[in-house]
């Protein structure tokens, strides 16, 4: 029987943003890359134009799933007449203003995908007021940003069988799906070879790259529990030991809080931020209401390395406290 993925999961990653679709330019051909002298395994063949394919990303760290995406190579006009369908979602191309916003809220995808847990998103801004000269790759996540379930490819775009959802070509919302946000689907990174796409590598030809932006830890508006492990899980330790006095201020943390802590800290793997937990007093073995700990998540998710580390601080919290 296979577990449900616990409440404790959703709790922690409940600021999982909107995400926006996007497409991404394809560098004219004497850019392009030269093949290294080992084809990467993750490579998989470069679609004629016009023509799209199902292709799957094997993470080496988790090699169990592989994720399933879908593969697509438009010409420009084919491009054009597409983005200028109506979708319920008009403001589906980001801009520059929107990165930060969405680099505040942005986790990760480890719940719809967990296979995708270390993979790293970036955009490339299309402008809404003009049509692209180039032609356009797009690598579109075949998993729906809501319940997870594999989408299913239609005439029209994509449906999620489980809501009934439907996306356009473009990974664009076209109807809203019950009280739930209205969610694009995501794109998947890629670095374009000459006739290959290696799929989860970063391409240095983009100028912008989601990931070199970092959350706002100073922003007041957002409450300071919530600000320390956005902290924690991108590992912006520095910050988040300068606000910690202020969070002890308010009064001891619920074993809730310090399980959302742990949580937050495993979820991308920080070390560092699961030691800085240990060390400020916060009990690794703590559960929340519903029976969660952070070494359950951390074994739910199948990182060996944080099940040994929680399991080592477990111990020696338990020791001390006895």
């Amino acid at each position: 029987m296979i577990k449900p993925i616990p409440v404790a999961v959703f709790k922690a990653f409940s600021l999982l943003p909107v995400f926006f679709s996007a497409a991404l330019c394809l560098p004219k051909a004497d850019a392009a890359e030269t093949l290294p002298a080992s084809t990467p395994p993750t490579a998989v063949p470069f679609p004629a134009m016009g023509s799209c394919a199902k292709v799957a990303f094997h993470n080496p760290s988790s090699p169990k799933w592989g994720l399933p995406l879908y593969l697509c190579h438009y010409s420009a006009a084919d491009f054009n007449a597409l983005k200028a369908q109506p979708v319920l979602d008009k403001s589906w191309l980001p801009n520059k203003e929107s990165y930060q916003g969405l680099a505040d809220n942005l986790l990760d995808s480890r719940l719809p995908s967990i296979a995708l847990a270390h993979g790293q998103r970036w955009y490339r801004m299309l402008s809404a007021a003009e049509n692209s000269s180039s032609a356009v790759v797009q690598l579109t996540e075949l998993i729906s940003p809501y319940l997870g379930c594999e989408l299913q490819l239609t005439d029209t775009g994509f449906t999620d069988p489980c809501l009934g959802a439907n996306w356009d070509k473009l990974g664009r919302l076209l109807a809203p799906v019950s009280d739930l946000p209205n969610q694009s689907l995501r794109q998947f990174p890629f670095r374009l070879y000459d006739n290959l796409v290696v799929l989860g590598e970063a391409d240095a030809t983009l100028n912008w790259q989601l990931d070199s932006f970092a959350p706002d830890l100073q922003d007041a508006t957002v409450p300071l529990l919530e600000r320390i492990g956005k902290g924690l899980f991108w590992g912006q330790l520095d910050e988040v030991t300068v606000l910690w006095p202020s969070l002890i201020a308010k009064g001891p943390l619920t074993k809730r809080d310090q399980v959302e802590l742990f949580i937050m800290a495993i979820a991308k793997e920080q070390t560092a931020a699961v030691l800085f937990l240990a060390a400020q007093g916060l009990n690794p073995q703590a559960t929340n209401e519903y029976g969660d700990s952070a070494l359950s998540i951390a074994k739910m998710l199948e990182n060996e390395v944080m099940v040994q580390l929680l399991s080592e601080l477990g111990a020696s919290f338990d020791s001390q406290a006895q």
